[in-house]
């Protein structure tokens, strides 16, 4: 499924779950306590992060007594030909081989206020992690790349009549794969998959996102999955799926009222999120958790 890749980049891309997977790199078993003391963070504000993390198959959650115990496996066990975790762990162990390429101006940057602090070299491969994990954290993305693999003279015009996509959404999208070396321009201005990543961590997560979507038809990830939200649980395997009360929902009135302050005057228009119309704020952080844009 293609909303699982992006679901499992999206959990990636988070400063507190990138710091709990670094001090779990070598695979001891630690208690949530242990890791929450690691990592700086009370225990009530970190179990939920353990808990994705866990869902998404990142981590392996034992219990023994009143006791719970988690540890970072080697690799992902799923079906799916999509493993993030092998170039994880030696981007986690060797910030050298993930910086290869870096480019300090190039890069988002972590700035966390609440993570304990880490060694130069250490927050700069998290870094790395994080800004290429956000690359491929939207459905509409991975259906790009897909696009685009085929080869093929893809202009943006192209892609937007392909995928049924705004100007103002490919313009969006393709600027943030434009910025990680996902993509790259080619003559008369038409798009290709990028050839020259920023740094080595980059490359080996295309890589691997390029083998999960090379197993799909391309008819079945563009055309079944097209501006649809991701349906049940995104993780197939028999972890538990997290749970939201369902008075989060959110159901957008068709319309919203306002009361002129000078006139008095009750005034009835569309809904933003009705219409469609509401606009995203294109920042680096906020898109990491954004749902799938249209």
């Amino acid at each position: 499924m293609i909303e699982t890749v992006a679901a499992t980049c999206r959990t990636l891309a988070c400063d507190v779950r990138l710091a709990v997977l670094y001090h779990l790199r070598h695979g001891t078993e630690s208690s949530a306590g242990e890791i929450a003391a690691r990592v700086g963070l009370p225990l009530d504000w970190l179990s939920s992060h353990l808990a994705q993390l866990t869902t998404a198959r990142f981590l392996h959650r034992r219990r023994s007594g009143a006791h719970v115990f988690y540890a970072f496996p080697p690799s992902l066990s799923s079906s799916l030909r999509f493993d993030p975790l092998p170039p994880l762990h030696r981007a986690l162990d060797d910030p050298a081989w993930a910086a290869a390429g870096w480019q300090e101006n190039k890069v988002v940057h972590l700035t966390s206020p609440v993570v304990a602090p880490l060694e130069r070299t250490v927050q700069r491969s998290l870094d790395i992690v994080f800004d290429a994990a956000t690359a491929f954290g939207n459905v509409r993305r991975l259906q790009i790349v897909r696009l685009l693999m085929q080869g093929g003279a893809w202009t943006s015009e192209a892609i937007v009549e392909r995928l049924s996509m705004s100007p103002a959404a490919c313009c969006r999208h393709m600027s943030k794969l434009l910025r990680r070396g996902c993509v790259r321009r080619g003559g008369r201005g038409t798009w290709a998959i990028g050839d020259a990543q920023k740094t080595a961590f980059h490359e080996a997560l295309l890589r691997e996102v390029e083998g999960a979507l090379r197993a799909w038809p391309i008819s079945e990830l563009i055309n079944s999955e097209m501006g649809q939200a991701p349906q049940g649980d995104p993780f197939p395997q028999n972890t538990p799926a997290l749970s939201y009360p369902a008075s989060a929902a959110l159901t957008p009135p068709a319309t919203a009222s306002h009361t002129s302050p000078t006139s008095g005057v009750l005034t009835v228009s569309p809904s933003p999120l009705a219409t469609g119309d509401l606009k995203q704020e294109p920042g680096e952080l906020n898109n990491a958790a954004n749902a799938q844009s249209p």
